[in-house]
């Protein structure tokens, strides 16, 4: 990848920094979406006041069997960044232990102890998804 489209791709993601998705709230009749994203943030602590709190999209209904699901929280993510994200959960995880996004990258480690490995790009994912099968992680994705 280039190192402008890298580089654009990072100040999309940090344009999203202070942006939060939550993930598997059900849908309730007469919500008041201001008002969970309050009592949300009392919950975790958070002490903001109504006035900083922004909710600002809301996406359309989850099917019923996704908003049976435990709720999620975390850092909002661009689309180009979701998808590398879930390209590396399909193709690396069965290899590594952990796995997360973090400064415009997805990092792998394969154990505790282990160095973290960095994914900026599909061709990064690809190639260490060789390498796992090379030395005998083979998996079908």
């Amino acid at each position: 990848m280039s190192s402008l489209k890298q580089y654009l791709r990072n100040i999309e993601q940090q344009r999203l920094d202070n942006v939060i998705e939550v993930i598997g709230i059900p849908k309730a009749k007469d919500e008041n979406l201001e008002n969970i994203s309050l009592k949300l943030s009392e919950t975790l602590n958070m002490d903001r006041t109504q006035e900083e709190l922004v909710v600002e999209q809301i996406i359309p209904e989850a099917p019923v069997e996704v908003a049976k699901m435990k709720v999620t929280m975390r850092r909002a993510l661009t689309k180009a960044n979701k998808s590398l994200l879930w390209l590396a959960q399909q193709k690396l995880r069965p290899a590594y232990k952990y796995l997360w996004f973090q400064d415009g990258k997805v990092l792998l480690r394969k154990d505790d102890k282990a160095k973290p490995e960095v994914a900026r790009s599909e061709a990064d994912i690809e190639k260490l998804s060789a390498q796992t099968k090379i030395i005998g992680h083979s998996f079908n994705p």
